[in-house]
């Protein structure tokens, strides 16, 4: 099982894994607007790139949405 809170095992994570993380995240970040998403609702072809390039979820959502300055 995906725990959120330890990323440091992330480099081994499938992309289904990976996937399946962000999806719960976002859920999490946007309980009021997004805690309905569907895995079939995110466009994964422009999430790819997040993952291809090692980052975790949590800063492939933080970098998305701009806020990793």
């Amino acid at each position: 099982m995906l725990t959120l809170t330890n990323e440091i095992e992330f480099t081994t994570w499938t992309w289904a894994q990976w996937q399946a993380a962000v999806v719960e995240l976002l859920r999490a970040d946007f309980t009021e607007t997004l805690h309905h998403i569907g895995f079939d609702e995110v466009d994964w072809g422009s999430w790819r790139t997040f993952y291809n390039e090692g980052r975790t979820p949590r800063a492939a959502i933080d970098r998305a949405l701009e806020r990793d300055f």
